[in-house]
This record gives C-alpha cells, sequence and structure tokens, in this order.
C-alpha cells in the first residue's frame, strides 16, 4: 500500500515556510552542542580559520524543521507505510549540506 497524504497533511505542508534564511552551526570534533552559531558561511569559516578549529559546519534552514523541509524541496520521501517517529524526525539531518575542518582549513 502507498502512502497518501491526508488533507490536514496537504493543508500543514503548504503553509510551512520556504528556507529563505538559513544558520550555519560549528561542532567541535568532541563537542556534544555546537560551539558556534552563524548567519552567514563566511563569518563562520573566516571564525574557525582564526581559531584553527577541527570540526564540522552544517547549513541549517531556519524556521522549517530539516525533515519538513527536505520533504518540501524533494529530497526527502515520506515513507509508503505510515510515518517516522520522532526520534527520526527530531534528529534528521541528511539533506543538509556540510563542510569538514581540520586545524583551521576546509578539508574534503
Amino acid at each position: 500500500m502507498s502512502y497518501k497524504a491526508n488533507d490536514n497533511e496537504i493543508a500543514a505542508a503548504s503553509r510551512l515556510p520556504a528556507a529563505e534564511h538559513w544558520i550555519y552551526l560549528f561542532h567541535g570534533i568532541r563537542g556534544a552542542f555546537p560551539g558556534g552559531a552563524f548567519s552567514t558561511r563566511a563569518l563562520a569559516e573566516e571564525w574557525i580559520a582564526r581559531n584553527r578549529l577541527s570540526g564540522l559546519l552544517s547549513e541549517y534552514p531556519v524556521d522549517i524543521g530539516v525533515y519538513d523541509w527536505g520533504i518540501r524541496a524533494g529530497l526527502v520521501r515520506k515513507p509508503r507505510s505510515g510515518d517516522y517517529g520522532a526520534d527520526i524526525i527530531g534528529g534528521f539531518s541528511s539533506a543538509l549540506d556540510h563542510w569538514h575542518y581540520e586545524n583551521g582549513e576546509r578539508v574534503g
């Protein structure tokens, strides 16, 4: 049986904002939480280089969950049977751009 959105889901999805604004979060190698939040990638990279940091810089849409943004952008499909659980939706990040750094230099 294939998944078909109901009228409430379709109405909710049409109200989701497009991701017009982004935030850039830096996670240090051993950090459990972001070490910095920036309005532009350039500001983030300047800070990373100045402090010779190693870790991951990720781009996140503002005012919309990543799972919802991924569906809206056509990068994510809902499962055919039922919905993903809260753990999957709350931790979803695979549709995002990210960059790796070692000692302040971008790698890869």
